[in-house]
């Protein structure tokens, strides 16, 4: 089937409520910011195919932000604004277009076999980009700047298993699987190209499980490893108030043992 959607949505505004600007008349004009609207598009199929066997989904999307709330650092290190060397102000800064598209396969190719494919593709941009600044008192123009939402252009992840049948009834499923993206930057209004403290390339993570369940049993065991390869991506990176940049790294190679009990079966 083929469908169509449209939604409209919005983000109420809100006071940066921490800004003195008794002290600093100059912030006067960030105090406060209105709120955001969303037009999101999306058309896609949903389909089932052999028999029940093969399911597709596919969508492509569109959304289409205005006065979409950004968060600017505003250079304090000259210290007029209090301690911190820069303090972040949320404003009205920006117009943005999303736009991507995913597609979802499940299937089984062969008599026990099974096959999950996730694909993913997501291009983002400010179309305008208008920051104050404090200094001059006019405004910045950064359209065409990349936005900081942590997702990567492209997205796949993928899983094979297959169920061999034993001589005693029991199953022995062996299963493989790994997860690719593409570079990204956890820092915002970047040109195309540029990287910043915070930039991630492109990784792909290798995951496997093994797992034995005895015929007509309520329990099946399970050994499993994550992130295989020890690849090593960064979950986490932004600038604290210090102005020291936080870096957090996602989880290392994992292997373990996992057991699951049906209970009232």
């Amino acid at each position: 089937s083929v469908y169509f959607s449209y939604a409209n949505g919005f983000l109420a505004g809100s006071f940066n409520d921490e800004l003195n600007v008794v002290r600093e008349p100059a912030l006067a004009p960030l105090v406060a910011y209105g709120p955001e609207t969303v037009d999101s598009y999306e058309v896609g199929f949903k389909g089932t195919f052999q028999d029940g066997r093969t399911t597709l989904r596919t969508a492509l999307f569109f959304m289409d932000y205005q006065d979409m709330q950004q968060t600017v650092n505003v250079d304090n290190s000259d210290g007029r604004f209090g301690p911190d060397s820069q303090i972040e102000v949320t404003s009205n800064a920006a117009n943005a277009e999303i736009k991507g598209f995913e597609v979802e396969l499940r299937t089984q190719p062969w008599d026990g076999g099974f096959l999950m494919v996730d694909l993913a593709y997501l291009d983002n941009e400010f179309s305008d980009f208008s920051s104050f600044d404090i200094v001059t008192g006019g405004s910045n123009d950064l359209s065409g700047l990349t936005i900081a939402d942590f997702s990567p252009d492209w997205t796949l992840n993928m899983m094979v298993e297959h169920s061999f049948q034993l001589a005693n009834g029991a199953s022995l499923t062996p299963q493989l699987g790994m997860y690719y993206q593409s570079e990204y930057d956890f820092q915002g209004g970047l040109e195309p190209g540029e990287r910043s403290v915070c930039y991630q390339g492109g990784y792909t993570k290798l995951r496997a499980r093994l797992t034995y369940e005895p015929a007509d049993a309520d329990w099946q065991a399970s050994l499993f490893g994550s992130n295989i390869g020890d690849e090593r991506y960064l979950q986490i990176c932004g600038r604290a108030r210090s102005g020291v940049f936080d870096y957090r790294y996602g989880a290392p190679s994992i292997w373990g043992l996992e057991f699951n009990y049906r209970w009232g079966s």
